[in-house]
């Protein structure tokens, strides 16, 4: 269930620098955060998957709190720790320009009438936490109707209702590079599945999709290709 490109520094959310007041603190929150006792947590989780991730936390605290195993633990990922400082080089971004390059009206008209609409959305548009959007029908109907959502599908979404890939990672917390993975399909980085379906409840939200069925048909799609 763990998988390799995601560090314990990943999961406790804590930078290869952090002390070991912070890593404790990191620890004790992500505990509090993840407990099977959080009604909360299912909207995202099942228990068994809270279960899961709650190992997956003591196993990171275990390793990171002692200073030689952490010593051993960061020799281990040194290679992927310096690929992981490298400049991420974004697919999304590409194909979001080729997007707006056949949008029917620029990026600088989208955002002059974003800052004029604040209050009232004009008959053709709607709006989101982060913006206007020209609603356009066979794409609204294509969404309505759709049975699977798989990466490339939420990608389209996203850059129909001008949300950048910068607004999904701050909201959200999720790393540009896992981002890009789920958007391009690309299943063999994506950290653990509870991982994965949490950020797929948190993306879902901000595209105002139905969450269970965003996440439960890509799951089913990640699953298939995995076997």
């Amino acid at each position: 269930m763990f998988n390799e490109q995601q560090t314990f520094y990943d999961i406790l959310e804590i930078s290869t620098t952090s002390s070991a007041d912070e890593i404790l603190k990191a620890y004790l929150k992500s505990k509090e955060t993840y407990s099977t006792d959080s009604a909360a947590l299912y909207s995202m989780f099942t228990k068994e998957e809270a279960y899961e991730l709650l190992k997956l936390v003591e196993e990171a605290y275990t390793v990171l709190s002692n200073p030689i195993s952490r010593e051993q633990y960061d020799a281990k990922i040194q290679p992927q720790l310096k690929q992981e400082e490298l400049p991420d080089i974004s697919y999304n971004e590409v194909q979001e320009q080729n997007w707006k390059s056949e949008a029917s009206f620029s990026d600088t008209a989208h955002s002059s009438k974003n800052q004029q609409l604040t209050e009232t959305v004009p008959e053709g548009f709607k709006k989101t936490k982060f913006g206007v959007y020209e609603v356009k029908q066979e794409m609204e109907d294509e969404i309505k109707n759709a049975q699977f959502f798989d990466g490339p599908f939420l990608q389209k979404i996203r850059l129909y209702k001008n949300v950048t890939t910068d607004q999904v990672i701050k909201n959200i917390r999720i790393s540009r590079s896992y981002l890009q993975a789920i958007e391009c399909n690309d299943y063999e980085v994506l950290p653990a599945t509870v991982f994965i379906r949490g950020f797929l409840v948190q993306f879902s939200k901000i595209l105002e999709l139905d969450e269970k069925k965003v996440a439960g048909t890509y799951l089913e799609l990640y699953k298939s290709t995995l076997e």
